[in-house]
């Protein structure tokens, strides 16, 4: 999948490339195509959550599935597929599927460290510690001018999607990068540093995420502590990136 930014210019530019791909589908349910694509059901939905977008707008995977089951159902035949990596629209953005033969995961513990990131990402996006966009970092004490590396790094509570407290933490890492911590059944600020393992919490992941040429974690499952017995909880979370893709290529 690719990304895109919730926002009006974007989505038209989004749709223009679309229509130039797909002469033959009408602009009206490529709307609605679009829109099922960015995860909603319709696009009276999307323009509701355009008008609800306000300052920072987020950013949202592209779905090519969801995209063509919407044109099937609106009768058109399943030739209409489309990458929207492909598409000449600068206003898609990589999220690291050009690797997705190359990383994996196979294994509990691989599962379990990419669930873990995923969630503390998510809660920095959603707490607007931080954007997917490159250098734009809202902690306190993070780089106001947003052009590089700030050592300031800053610490955030969150919950898993089984309730158990979590907290995570996020630095600037330079190239628009950032390196996250996560830790579940936190133990102090032990987090905030680097291979911590148990003396974090019950299960302690780190890696990176990749903003500016693209939006991925690092694939680096590698980077993992987790006690037996909460391996399988943690692995078998329902944990969805949010506008990011979940593995890519480690970028030095």
């Amino acid at each position: 999948m690719s990304a895109v930014l919730l926002d009006k210019d974007a989505l038209h530019a989004l749709k223009q490339a679309v229509v130039a791909d797909l002469p033959g589908v009408r602009s009206s349910h490529i709307s609605e195509a679009i829109a099922s694509a960015a995860g909603f059901r319709t696009h009276a939905a999307l323009l509701c959550s355009l008008q609800q977008c306000s300052g920072d707008p987020p950013y949202v995977l592209l779905d090519e599935d969801r995209f063509l089951n919407r044109l099937i159902a609106l009768g058109y035949p399943s030739s209409c597929d489309i990458i929207f990596a492909l598409l000449d629209c600068p206003a898609v953005v990589l999220t690291g599927d050009q690797y997705r033969d190359q990383f994996h995961y196979n294994s509990m513990r691989a599962k379990a460290w990419r669930n873990l990131m995923v969630c503390a990402i998510n809660a920095g996006l959603q707490q607007r510690h931080f954007s997917l966009a490159p250098y734009r970092n809202m902690w306190p004490g993070a780089d106001p001018t947003g052009m590089g590396h700030s050592g300031t790094g800053f610490t955030y509570a969150f919950s898993l999607p089984n309730n158990f407290p979590a907290k995570a933490y996020v630095s600037d890492a330079g190239f628009g990068e950032l390196k996250i911590h996560a830790a579940v059944m936190p133990r102090g600020e032990v987090v905030r540093c680097t291979d911590a393992g148990f003396a974090a919490g019950d299960a302690f992941a780190e890696g990176w995420l990749e903003r500016a040429r693209g939006f991925w974690l690092q694939h680096s499952p590698e980077m993992f502590a987790c006690r037996r017995r909460l391996l399988p909880t943690v692995a078998n979370y329902e944990a969805s990136p949010m506008g990011f893709g979940d593995r890519g290529k480690v970028l030095m």
